[in-house]
Order: structure tokens, then sequence, then C-alpha cells
């Protein structure tokens, strides 16, 4: 609906506005795929859609201007919008994950990684992808869909992965600190044998 609006009569500051709710939408439903199978996170999924839509504010920053005419009537793409961005996100997201950081600094890579792409895969429908030097075509409609839902199926699986290394890893740990407690426990505990005991009578 959203990409339709677009496309629409509405005024300037109506279809701005569907274009940023849409945003922000697309990032929440996103994001929630990769906590389906732990709503006690869900909540980063409300913080994905607020990245999500907070990306445009460069159109502003770029333009130096609060109004709505200036900041969409930029010559080239604003910073937020650089593809770069991302790649840089993912390369520092696997850095972590190979150097065994913690899981908030895995979670909020991913979601700063989910919330950059799926604003630029939907923009890229109509303005392609920009990186340095380079921009690419418009992104086939289908193609667009297809990368949005895709993103979040591939991080799940690299953060579930990550995730789970760390809780067998917490569980070992304690394992270990349970069977040498009670090994200490065993050492210190005195022994009343009487002496015919110990004579074997």
């Amino acid at each position: 609906m959203g990409d339709n609006k677009l496309n629409s009569n509405e005024t300037q500051l109506l279809k701005a506005m569907y274009d940023n709710i849409t945003h922000g939408l697309v990032g929440f439903f996103a994001a929630a795929i990769l906590f389906t199978d732990d709503w006690d996170r869900m909540y980063w999924a409300l913080i994905c859609m607020l990245l999500s839509s907070l990306i445009d504010v460069d159109h502003f920053i770029s333009a130096w201007s609060l109004k709505l005419a200036n900041a969409t009537n930029l010559h080239s793409r604003p910073f937020l919008h650089n593809s770069t961005i991302p790649l840089v996100l993912i390369f520092i997201l696997i850095f972590c994950h190979l150097s065994y950081q913690d899981n908030n600094m895995i979670m909020t890579l991913t979601i700063l990684i989910v919330a950059f792409t799926t604003h630029h895969f939907r923009d890229a429908y109509r303005r392609g992808l920009t990186f340095f030097f380079y921009q690419t075509s418009p992104l086939p409609y289908y193609l667009y869909i297809g990368l949005i839902l895709i993103t979040p199926y591939l991080l799940k699986s690299f953060i579930t992965t990550k995730l789970d290394t760390k809780k067998i890893e917490a569980e070992i740990k304690v394992l270990g600190q349970t069977i040498m407690g009670r090994r200490k426990s065993l050492q210190q505990k005195p022994t009343n044998f009487s002496d015919d005991e110990l004579k074997g009578e």
C-alpha cells in the first residue's frame, strides 16, 4: 500500500508520511522474523522500526533545511542512503561473530543491518542502490520484495547459531563449576571412622 501511495495524487506531505511509515513497518516485520522463537526480545523489532524510519532524517540534514520541498529535491542521495553502510555493518558483524563478542553487540549490529537493508532495498525499487562512485539501476519489484524477505532469515540463522553457542558455553561453565564445587565439598568432608573400623574389626 505504501508503494502505491507514492504514485498517487496525494500531497507531497502525505506521500512522505506514507513512505516513512511504510519504511518503519517493513523494518518492524522484518526484525520480528528474527524473534518468532523468542518473544522476550521482540522489543528489538520496535527499535528496528524506529531506526528504519529515522534513516530519512538525512534528507533534511543534507538539504540544510526543515522544508519538505527542499529535503525531497536533493541533487544526490543523502549520506544514510549509501548502501556501503550496511555492507560495512555486515563485515563488522562477521568479525564480532568470529571474535566472540557479547550478544548485545551482535544483536545491535543485526538490528542496524535489518533497518538499513530493508530501507535501502525498498528505495532501490525506484532509485537503485547507491554506493561510492556507483549506482545500480532500479530493482525489479519482485527482487526487492524477495531481498527484504530473505535478509532476516539469513540473519536469523546467523545470530541463532551465535546465541546458541553462547548458551552452550554458559551451561558448560555452570556444569563445570558445580562439579568442582561438589568435588571440593567431598574432599573437605570429615570422616568419622572409629579405630576398630580402621583396623577392620
